[in-house]
């Protein structure tokens, strides 16, 4: 049985969560509902939970990552619940660490498959929100570390490890400096799209339809009148589109002083 705790200041909508975990699935022991982050604090301390259903934006001014950081090194798993008019930075960072987030109104059939997916994942659960945590604590607000989903599972990658990144339309592959788990190469099953929202604080950059470069990799920067290209240090030569190419020159004289 998962113990669980609702982070949730309108009363109305931590009590439909807990309507709908009891409703959808009868693997969830609810132990306690919160309506702000003194309280939830107590609780987790309490109740050690395995999983938490935090609102991002909470009353008196307070946010879920306010919760998440009174912890240390949080041992418990987060589903993030919001409201569709949230900031769009808030959800790149929880996408970033691979983290469940629920749209209201919760729909019963996608709290029951969030529930399913933290029973898939839940070894690597606690450490996605201790990345998380580490990245809203980074002093210049970048991004550490990503989580990658696959076909494989999940796998956190440093920012700065990786080299580039391709797409071939429904995936993104990316291409590292030193291996994780003896592996070169993941893929992503994330657009490209989605990864160039996700990594924007960070020296990774959308230099063409199908690359995205890591910035602090590039080795040259060679420009004619036809065309533009890098070459990163690992010796891959990777154009830039012609759009973009403004935006590529004024980033590297940032990030390669």
């Amino acid at each position: 049985m998962i113990t669980a705790i609702i982070v949730e200041d309108d009363p109305f909508d931590g009590a439909r969560t807990h309507n709908l975990l009891q409703e959808c699935s009868n693997k969830v022991m609810v132990k306690a509902i919160c309506t702000n982050i003194d309280d939830a604090a107590n609780a987790i301390q309490n109740h050690k939970p395995d999983l938490v259903f935090l609102d991002i934006v909470l009353g008196r001014g307070e946010t879920g990552f306010d919760l998440l950081r009174r912890f240390d090194r949080p041992e418990f798993a987060v589903i993030f619940t919001t409201q569709h008019n949230n900031t769009s930075n808030a959800i790149g960072a929880i996408r970033a660490c691979a983290l469940d987030f629920l749209p209201k109104p919760i729909l019963p059939e996608e709290i029951n498959a969030a529930v399913g997916r933290y029973l898939d994942n839940r070894m690597q659960s606690a450490a996605q929100i201790r990345s998380l945590k580490e990245n809203l604590e980074s002093e210049n607000k970048q991004l550490k570390e990503v989580w990658i989903s696959g076909t494989d599972g999940r796998t956190r990658l440093e920012i700065q490890n990786i080299i580039y990144c391709e797409s071939d339309n429904s995936s993104t592959t990316f291409f590292l400096q030193t291996p994780v788990n003896r592996r070169s190469t993941f893929v992503s099953s994330l657009s490209i799209k989605d990864w160039e929202h996700q990594l924007e604080n960070t020296p990774i950059c959308r230099v063409h339809r199908s690359f995205l470069v890591n910035l602090a990799q590039v080795e040259k920067y060679r420009r004619n009148f036809a065309d533009a290209k890098l070459t990163l240090k690992n010796g891959k030569i990777i154009s830039v589109s012609r759009t973009r190419k403004a935006e590529v020159k004024a980033r590297l004289k940032f990030y390669n002083k």
